[in-house]
């Protein structure tokens, strides 16, 4: 009878590499002549894009919703919203999978794969922006814009919720700006609108209309080292480092971050820093006339009569008989793919043994047949 059964989704996943919501139904396996990238994938990890599919299927199918109807038969949602099973999770524990690479073969698999063992713990980065805000008393903010995961994250001093979110910010390219009375999240790369094209530049008392100032390559870091935690290590201390090809002199710059990363995240994060402190290496000073509320912190403007062709993102406002405004580059940078590292296999726990516990049992003989019966027996178990 047509509308006469609920669907169960018996499997349903998403692979944990970039674009994987567009083809969901594969992931890279070296051993398997399966072995494909979702459409237009770059083959980097993405544990974001797993955990938004999935947070995109619980939403659509929950019962009542408008994709989600009620069958006039049975009376309940077309689609049972109690029997949505994910895949996969694992019945090898983490981390000894994929640790364990020694015992399993398909350990390699896991970075790029469905298994949600290792990822489905790690916040997003909007839920902790919105849990550290709490945690100072702060309302949420809005934060449907921001992408990314952290496994963990540590806030080990008193401070105030700007100190705590600013490695945040800063390695994850963050801006924050204030519309409509609530704090709203988005990365540098992100355009909400075409740039605002500046017509109108206030002349002050002294100096220039417009002031530019371009970092020179020498004060710029050819070379980048990352602190951070490295939940494959142990927990213990980990570093990445990057190089900038072709920067010249050998200034190096130092980051630490305050939480717990994969190296090879750490690595793609680093990477997308160094590019973004040379690409963005110039800077605007210019005042505009009141009120031009528009040209805001956090909006792109562009100064055809400066002579330069880029956009800049506004980032800092002083308000007086004119709007001063000043400004950074705002070129975009393509994030960097997360690429996998070898992991450190897992050593084998050593197993004690402690000695024989013997039991002596006044069973009934009464087992085989004739002399059989007589025979004495041992029956012998061992754990481990």
């Amino acid at each position: 009878m047509p509308a006469g059964k609920p669907i169960w989704f018996t499997e349903f996943g998403c692979p944990a590499v970039d674009k994987g919501p567009n083809q969901p139904n594969v992931f890279p396996d070296p051993k398997s002549v399966e072995s494909a990238l979702p459409y237009f994938s770059h083959g980097g990890r993405s544990d974001i894009a797993q955990r938004r599919y999935i947070e995109a299927h619980l939403d659509h199918w929950q019962s009542g919703s408008s994709g989600n109807p009620a069958s006039p038969v049975y009376g309940g949602p077309m689609v049972d919203p109690d029997r949505l099973y994910l895949w996969a999770w694992d019945a090898r524990p983490f981390p000894a999978f994929p640790m364990r690479s020694d015992l399993w073969s398909d350990s390699a698999n896991w970075s790029h794969g469905h298994w949600l063992n290792g990822r489905l713990a790690n916040p997003d980065l909007g839920s902790l922006i919105n849990a550290i805000l709490a945690d100072h008393g702060q309302p949420p903010a809005r934060v449907e814009a921001v992408e990314g995961t952290v496994c963990g994250y540590a806030v080990s001093d008193p401070t105030s919720a700007r100190a705590a979110l600013e490695p945040l910010m800063d390695i994850f390219d963050l801006i924050v700006s204030e519309e409509g009375g609530e704090l709203v999240f988005r990365h540098g790369r992100t355009r909400r609108a075409p740039a605002l094209e500046v017509t109108e530049l206030v002349l002050g008392d002294s100096g220039p209309m417009v002031e530019s100032v371009r970092a020179p390559d020498h004060d710029l870091p050819a070379e980048a080292l990352l602190g951070f935690t490295d939940p494959f290590r142990d927990y213990q201390a980990g570093t990445a480092r990057r190089y900038r090809l072709g920067a010249k002199g050998s200034r190096q710059k130092n980051l630490s971050f305050p939480g717990v990363l994969e190296k090879g995240q750490a690595s793609a994060l680093l990477e997308d820093w160094l590019d973004r402190i040379w690409v963005r290496r110039e800077t605007l000073t210019f005042s505009v006339p009141q009120p031009n509320a528009d040209i805001a912190p956090g909006a792109i403007v562009r100064l055809p009569s400066s002579g330069s062709p880029s956009d800049f993102l506004v980032t800092e406002i002083e308000d007086g008989l004119a709007r001063k405004v000043s400004a950074r580059q705002a070129g975009v940078c393509l994030p960097a793919p997360w690429r996998d590292v070898s992991r450190p296999v897992m050593p084998v726990p050593a197993i004690v043994t402690g000695q024989p516990h013997a039991l002596f049992l006044d069973l009934p003989m009464g087992i085989g047949e004739g002399e059989a019966q007589q025979q004495f027996r041992v029956a012998a178990w061992q754990k481990p």
